[in-house]
């Protein structure tokens, strides 16, 4: 992993990842019998897992950018390599990944057992969003694999963790407005009166974020 050594002790970020993929894998394996478990819905618990994804991947990134800037990178430059490292690790294996799906015509999810989906050919739009890894900020785009929907969002924070990174290198006061900033718009976007955010429903999982950031 080309990423910086963790700002949490390495245990931390171990257990981090064990729970998160418990809770995804628990959510998919057992979704294919029902909807819930000890009369949890494993939505819930699956996107459980996926919060506890973003706070971990967004502390190892955090650590990343203060290796590069450790390297010698600056603030331009080194949102530019931030960048650029996180297009190369996601979008080409999401490209494949899409491609085959369609060629195939394999269903976006394996569904219920009981029920199993059926494959839809996408629009040019839904292609198109699915490939640019936007299918949240298209409405009405057609998720050719279902497990991509996080994909979009992190993207979309991604943008912001250098500008996090600078400001909390900057002072202890802004990281904390950064974090505040980051849980006053989630809870906004998660109470339903989010006329204005809904389109960008990236911003839910902003306080996962702001954690890592923290």
């Amino acid at each position: 992993m080309d990423d910086a050594a963790p700002v949490l002790p390495e245990r931390s970020l171990d257990l981090l990842r064990v729970v998160a993929v418990t809770c995804v894998v628990a959510d998919h394996a057992l979704g294919l019998w029902g909807g819930t478990v000890l009369r949890v819905p494993l939505g819930t618990v699956g996107h459980l897992g996926v919060a506890i994804f973003f706070v971990h991947t967004a502390a190892v990134l955090m650590a990343s950018l203060e290796r590069m800037h450790e390297q010698g990178a600056r603030d331009t430059r080194l949102a530019l390599r931030f960048y650029l490292r996180r297009v190369l690790r996601i979008y080409p294996l999401a490209l494949v990944a899409i491609g085959l799906v369609v060629l195939a015509a394999i269903p976006p999810t394996a569904g219920r057992l009981a029920a199993p989906p059926v494959f839809v050919p996408p629009s040019a739009s839904s292609l198109a969003a699915n490939l640019a890894l936007v299918q949240n900020l298209v409405p009405g785009t057609l998720l050719l694999i279902s497990v991509l929907w996080t994909l979009p969002i992190e993207l979309q924070l991604y943008v912001l963790l250098p500008f996090a990174w600078m400001a909390a290198r900057r002072s202890a006061a802004l990281a904390w407005l950064v974090a505040g900033a980051a849980i006053v718009l989630g809870a906004i976007a998660r109470s339903g009166m989010d006329g204005v955010l809904a389109p960008i429903n990236a911003v839910r999982f902003a306080p996962c974020f702001a954690g890592g950031v923290l």
